[in-house]
């Protein structure tokens, strides 16, 4: 199982995936090797492989902080795949176990917002500015909520907001 960490983190996914299946065929059947075999998938983009080992690790009870882990990269998937009610399922699984997950309110924000659900939209954006530190996700957040100004015609604080994200992309050329 460690070998297969060390060349997860490589970026060797082939080897990394042959590793975690040997280890879960001699026994090692942890939450924390279903979901490094999930990652590894992820990372290789074999999505429905990702999505069945990130449930098997559910299944096995991991520890909170993993299980936000895995709730989180379910949450992404399914966004990155536009089938948004699931997105947003696992991204409020997420904030149920840690309010302040930046990065999940501001995919819930962007799944609300991709929905049409703009009040939703509107408040998950709200928290995530108060709750994350990514900058390129906070650029991305006034990006959003300065297109829901405009829609609305609320000009001036669009504006106001659209310069917060160019600012922000200055900074982070």
């Amino acid at each position: 199982k460690n070998l297969a960490i060390a060349y997860l983190d490589e970026n060797k996914l082939d080897n990394a995936i042959s590793g975690f299946n040997k280890a879960i065929e001699l026994g090692i059947k942890d939450s924390d090797t279903y979901y490094h075999l999930a990652i590894a998938y992820d990372t290789k983009g074999e999505l429905e492989n990702a999505k069945y080992f990130f449930q098997e690790a559910i299944e096995l009870n991991p520890p909170i902080n993993e299980l936000k882990k895995i709730y989180l990269h379910l949450g992404l998937i399914y966004f990155d795949s536009n089938r948004l009610d699931n997105a947003i399922e696992y991204l409020k699984k997420v904030v149920k176990l840690d309010a302040k997950n930046g990065s999940a309110l501001a995919f819930l924000g962007f799944a609300y917002d991709e929905a049409d659900k703009i009040e939703e939209a509107i408040s998950y954006y709200n928290q995530a500015l108060l709750n994350l530190t990514d900058t390129e996700l906070q650029a991305q957040i006034y990006s959003g909520l300065a297109a829901i100004y405009l829609t609305r015609q609320l000009n001036k604080e669009a504006v106001e907001i659209a310069n917060k994200a160019l600012e922000l992309n200055n900074d982070n050329p």
